[in-house]
């Protein structure tokens, strides 16, 4: 029996899947599955199936809202994808936008071990920040994230031409160019041990020293899942999103890698 869905596929809010043990036949097996503890495809709607690739450890589902400033949008939509036909999207207009969720279990997204988070991007300008996914405290518009852990992308309107940065831990890498915007893009970061590597299209992008619970050790009070958080600095500027994955006591990467694009069966 396949997955049964409730809820709008296409909407915001609550959705849900039932598990029945068996992936949706559009998802990749995992090899670290059973370490996942957020896996979302985003390809309409924000199920979340770690459940399903861990044995029904974490949550099956949470309640996410679009927060926009002027000018603002937050959708699921067919014309830039990845993956699936679909991706979610952040336009941040004038006045800022992203999807956030308080429905989050903090041994979930507080890591003592290991860990690695990764995701596809694209990203049509390189003139703002970009908040791809992890945890904040207290976001708000037009341009406070307060993310505490997860996956940033500084743009040169930061008067950076590039860095990628682990939420709170500042800027590890800075590039002589800019990221290669207007195109799909793999992000991803992972600590092993003491060190937190960061990665872009496979390639090392810059390593920092992590010791003790991140992000509690690092940044206080993350109460709140982010997506897609873009800021002012920079206007009608689009962030789409594919494929979110976050894993728990192991990091996937550390040395040079090809991204996994590939992400279904068929």
């Amino acid at each position: 029996m396949a997955p049964i869905f409730t809820g709008s596929k296409f909407g915001f809010g609550r959705s849900s899947a039932v598990a029945t043990g068996a992936l949706p036949s559009y998802l990749r097996p995992d090899d670290n599955g059973s370490y996942l503890v957020l896996a979302m495809p985003l390809n309409g709607d924000y199920n979340d199936y770690a459940y399903l690739y861990n044995g029904g450890v974490t949550q099956s589902s949470r309640t996410w809202t679009s927060n926009t400033g002027t000018g603002g949008l937050i959708e699921f939509q067919s014309s830039q994808y990845k993956f699936y036909n679909n991706a979610f999207r952040s336009y941040n207009g004038t006045g800022g936008s992203f999807a956030t969720t308080t429905n989050l279990t903090s041994t979930d997204f507080e890591f003592a071990g290991d860990f690695c988070i990764e995701a596809w991007v694209y990203i049509d300008s390189g003139a703002s920040d970009t908040s791809i996914c992890g945890s904040a405290k207290d976001p708000s518009l037009p341009n406070s994230f307060n993310q505490s852990a997860g996956i940033g992308v500084r743009g040169v309107g930061s008067g950076l031409t590039a860095a990628l940065q682990g939420g709170c831990l500042g800027d590890p890498f800075r590039g002589s160019s800019s990221w290669g915007y207007g195109g799909w893009h793999h992000f991803a970061m992972g600590r092993t041990g003491s060190t937190l590597y960061y990665w872009y299209d496979g390639g090392g992008a810059g390593s920092v020293s992590l010791t003790g619970t991140y992000p509690q050790s690092s940044c206080q009070g993350a109460n709140r899942l982010i997506l897609g958080g873009t800021n002012t600095y920079a206007t009608n500027k689009n962030v789409y999103i594919n494929d979110v994955r976050i894993y728990k006591g192991i990091n996937k990467y550390t040395t040079s890698f090809t991204p996994p694009d590939k992400m279904y069966i068929g």
